[in-house]
Protein backbone atom coordinates (compact mmCIF):
# COMPACT_ATOMS: atom_id res chain seq x y z
CA UNK A 1 0.00 0.00 0.00
CA UNK A 2 2.80 2.61 0.58
CA UNK A 3 4.48 1.31 -2.10
CA UNK A 4 1.84 2.19 -4.51
CA UNK A 5 1.59 5.61 -2.75
CA UNK A 6 5.06 6.43 -3.12
CA UNK A 7 4.48 5.54 -6.87
CA UNK A 8 1.66 7.87 -7.16
CA UNK A 9 3.32 10.62 -5.56
CA UNK A 10 6.12 10.15 -7.70
CA UNK A 11 4.09 11.19 -10.52
CA UNK A 12 4.18 14.49 -9.33
CA UNK A 13 6.09 16.81 -11.32
CA UNK A 14 6.35 18.57 -8.41
CA UNK A 15 7.14 16.38 -5.85
CA UNK A 16 8.76 14.13 -8.29
CA UNK A 17 12.21 15.65 -6.72
CA UNK A 18 11.44 14.99 -3.72
CA UNK A 19 11.21 11.38 -4.65
CA UNK A 20 14.41 11.21 -5.95
CA UNK A 21 15.85 12.51 -3.06
CA UNK A 22 14.34 10.26 -1.27
CA UNK A 23 16.56 7.14 -3.56
CA UNK A 24 19.35 9.22 -2.96
CA UNK A 25 19.56 9.74 0.66
CA UNK A 26 17.04 7.29 2.22
CA UNK A 27 16.92 4.82 -0.34
CA UNK A 28 17.39 1.83 3.14
CA UNK A 29 13.71 2.85 4.23
CA UNK A 30 11.96 2.90 0.60
CA UNK A 31 8.83 0.96 1.73
CA UNK A 32 9.49 -2.08 -1.60
CA UNK A 33 10.87 -5.50 -1.66
CA UNK A 34 13.83 -5.06 -2.72
CA UNK A 35 16.04 -7.73 -5.13
CA UNK A 36 19.14 -5.81 -5.42
CA UNK A 37 21.07 -2.90 -4.24
CA UNK A 38 24.37 -1.27 -4.41
CA UNK A 39 25.29 1.82 -3.27
CA UNK A 40 24.81 3.22 -6.67
CA UNK A 41 21.31 1.17 -7.75
CA UNK A 42 18.27 -0.46 -6.15
CA UNK A 43 16.17 -2.88 -8.24
CA UNK A 44 12.50 -3.45 -6.42
CA UNK A 45 9.35 -5.28 -8.06
CA UNK A 46 6.84 -2.82 -9.84
CA UNK A 47 3.89 -1.94 -7.29
CA UNK A 48 1.92 -1.97 -10.38
CA UNK A 49 3.20 -4.64 -12.91
CA UNK A 50 2.58 -4.66 -16.61
CA UNK A 51 4.60 -7.78 -17.03
CA UNK A 52 5.79 -10.88 -15.38
CA UNK A 53 8.41 -10.71 -13.19
CA UNK A 54 8.57 -6.63 -13.67
CA UNK A 55 11.01 -4.98 -11.42
CA UNK A 56 12.36 -1.54 -11.10
CA UNK A 57 16.14 -0.50 -11.29
CA UNK A 58 16.53 3.32 -10.03
CA UNK A 59 19.69 4.98 -9.17
CA UNK A 60 20.10 6.07 -5.74
CA UNK A 61 20.67 9.93 -7.35
CA UNK A 62 17.77 12.38 -7.95
CA UNK A 63 18.10 12.27 -11.68
CA UNK A 64 14.78 13.41 -12.93
CA UNK A 65 15.31 12.24 -16.84
CA UNK A 66 17.09 10.48 -19.45
CA UNK A 67 18.72 13.74 -20.68
CA UNK A 68 19.63 14.00 -17.01
CA UNK A 69 21.24 10.48 -16.73
CA UNK A 70 23.10 11.68 -20.26
CA UNK A 71 25.34 14.53 -18.16
CA UNK A 72 28.81 13.16 -17.79
CA UNK A 73 28.83 13.35 -14.23
CA UNK A 74 26.53 10.75 -14.22
CA UNK A 75 27.58 8.15 -16.24
CA UNK A 76 28.45 5.79 -13.57
CA UNK A 77 24.58 5.68 -12.63
CA UNK A 78 23.66 4.39 -16.15
CA UNK A 79 26.59 1.95 -16.00
CA UNK A 80 25.37 0.94 -12.26
CA UNK A 81 22.09 -0.07 -13.80
CA UNK A 82 23.15 -2.12 -17.12
CA UNK A 83 25.58 -4.55 -14.61
CA UNK A 84 22.61 -4.12 -12.19
CA UNK A 85 20.15 -5.64 -14.44
CA UNK A 86 22.59 -7.98 -15.56
CA UNK A 87 23.14 -9.73 -12.32
CA UNK A 88 19.54 -9.58 -11.39
CA UNK A 89 18.37 -11.09 -14.24
CA UNK A 90 20.46 -13.89 -13.94
CA UNK A 91 19.16 -14.30 -10.19
CA UNK A 92 15.83 -14.68 -11.52
CA UNK A 93 16.94 -16.93 -13.98
CA UNK A 94 15.76 -14.29 -16.81
CA UNK A 95 17.67 -15.67 -19.79
CA UNK A 96 16.37 -13.09 -21.81
CA UNK A 97 14.82 -10.23 -21.02
CA UNK A 98 13.78 -6.58 -22.05
CA UNK A 99 15.21 -3.45 -20.02
CA UNK A 100 14.21 0.33 -20.64
CA UNK A 101 13.30 3.49 -19.62
CA UNK A 102 10.48 5.75 -20.85
CA UNK A 103 11.36 9.63 -21.87
CA UNK A 104 9.55 12.83 -22.95
CA UNK A 105 5.82 12.51 -22.55
CA UNK A 106 6.09 8.97 -22.13
CA UNK A 107 7.82 9.09 -18.55
CA UNK A 108 5.47 9.36 -16.07
CA UNK A 109 7.05 9.28 -12.64
CA UNK A 110 9.91 12.17 -12.46
CA UNK A 111 12.68 10.39 -11.27
CA UNK A 112 14.41 8.15 -13.86
CA UNK A 113 13.69 4.29 -13.61
CA UNK A 114 14.78 1.49 -15.66
CA UNK A 115 12.07 -1.24 -16.48
CA UNK A 116 13.26 -4.85 -16.28
CA UNK A 117 10.97 -8.21 -17.34
CA UNK A 118 11.12 -11.42 -18.43
CA UNK A 119 10.73 -11.40 -22.79
CA UNK A 120 12.34 -11.46 -26.05
CA UNK A 121 15.17 -9.50 -26.31
CA UNK A 122 14.32 -8.48 -29.57
CA UNK A 123 16.85 -5.30 -29.72
CA UNK A 124 19.80 -6.48 -31.40
CA UNK A 125 22.12 -4.52 -33.52
CA UNK A 126 21.41 -4.55 -37.10
CA UNK A 127 23.50 -6.08 -39.34
CA UNK A 128 23.22 -3.52 -41.99
CA UNK A 129 22.49 0.50 -41.29
CA UNK A 130 19.45 2.18 -42.51
CA UNK A 131 19.68 6.19 -43.20
CA UNK A 132 22.11 7.95 -41.16
CA UNK A 133 20.83 10.80 -38.28
CA UNK A 134 23.96 11.98 -36.93
CA UNK A 135 27.54 10.31 -36.64
CA UNK A 136 30.87 11.82 -35.49
CA UNK A 137 33.96 10.37 -34.39
CA UNK A 138 32.00 8.32 -31.43
CA UNK A 139 28.87 7.34 -31.89
CA UNK A 140 26.59 6.66 -35.09
CA UNK A 141 23.06 7.03 -35.21
CA UNK A 142 20.47 6.02 -37.92
CA UNK A 143 16.93 4.20 -38.61
CA UNK A 144 16.56 0.88 -38.02
CA UNK A 145 16.30 -1.02 -41.15
CA UNK A 146 13.82 -3.01 -39.83
CA UNK A 147 12.13 -0.97 -37.81
CA UNK A 148 9.37 -2.53 -35.24
CA UNK A 149 8.22 0.89 -34.74
CA UNK A 150 6.88 4.25 -36.44
CA UNK A 151 10.13 5.57 -34.94
CA UNK A 152 13.51 3.11 -34.89
CA UNK A 153 16.39 4.54 -34.18
CA UNK A 154 19.85 2.44 -33.05
CA UNK A 155 22.57 4.45 -31.77
CA UNK A 156 25.59 3.07 -32.05
CA UNK A 157 29.55 3.31 -30.13
CA UNK A 158 32.39 2.85 -32.50
CA UNK A 159 34.11 1.85 -29.40
CA UNK A 160 31.47 -0.35 -28.10
CA UNK A 161 31.15 2.42 -25.04
CA UNK A 162 27.61 2.92 -23.11
CA UNK A 163 29.22 6.85 -22.13
CA UNK A 164 29.19 7.64 -25.93
CA UNK A 165 25.54 6.13 -26.30
CA UNK A 166 24.19 7.56 -23.76
CA UNK A 167 25.64 11.23 -23.96
CA UNK A 168 24.39 11.30 -27.53
CA UNK A 169 20.82 10.41 -26.41
CA UNK A 170 19.95 13.97 -26.31
CA UNK A 171 21.34 14.86 -29.64
CA UNK A 172 19.37 12.18 -31.01
CA UNK A 173 15.84 12.78 -29.21
CA UNK A 174 16.27 16.62 -30.24
CA UNK A 175 16.57 16.08 -33.78
CA UNK A 176 13.84 13.63 -34.31
CA UNK A 177 11.45 16.23 -31.27
CA UNK A 178 10.68 13.32 -29.66
CA UNK A 179 10.23 14.53 -26.02
CA UNK A 180 6.20 15.83 -27.18
CA UNK A 181 5.25 12.89 -27.88
CA UNK A 182 7.72 10.77 -25.59
CA UNK A 183 9.88 7.71 -26.39
CA UNK A 184 11.48 4.65 -24.87
CA UNK A 185 14.96 4.43 -24.69
CA UNK A 186 15.55 0.19 -24.93
CA UNK A 187 19.07 -1.64 -24.10
CA UNK A 188 20.16 -4.80 -26.14
CA UNK A 189 20.70 -7.40 -23.46
CA UNK A 190 23.48 -8.61 -25.58
CA UNK A 191 25.36 -5.32 -24.68
CA UNK A 192 27.05 -4.61 -27.54
CA UNK A 193 26.85 -1.00 -26.68
CA UNK A 194 23.60 0.16 -28.68
CA UNK A 195 20.76 1.80 -27.86
CA UNK A 196 17.12 1.43 -29.46
CA UNK A 197 15.04 4.45 -29.52
CA UNK A 198 11.26 3.61 -30.14
CA UNK A 199 8.95 6.07 -30.52
CA UNK A 200 4.97 5.59 -32.28
CA UNK A 201 2.95 3.02 -33.28
CA UNK A 202 4.14 -0.61 -33.11
CA UNK A 203 4.49 -1.54 -37.05
CA UNK A 204 4.85 -5.56 -35.44
CA UNK A 205 7.97 -8.10 -35.27
CA UNK A 206 9.61 -7.08 -38.83
CA UNK A 207 12.84 -6.63 -36.65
Amino acid sequence: MVAKWLFRLARSRMMGKFVGYWFQYGSLLLPVKKVFTSSEVVSFFHPRPSYPNHLLLVPKRAIRSLNELAQRDHHRFFLAILAAAREVASQRGMSDYVLCSNGGARQEVMQVHFHLFAGNGWANAPQDLGSVLLEDDRVIACDHPQASWETHLVIESKQRLWEDVIEALPAVVESRRLLENGYTVVVPPAGDGALHLIAGKWRGDSA
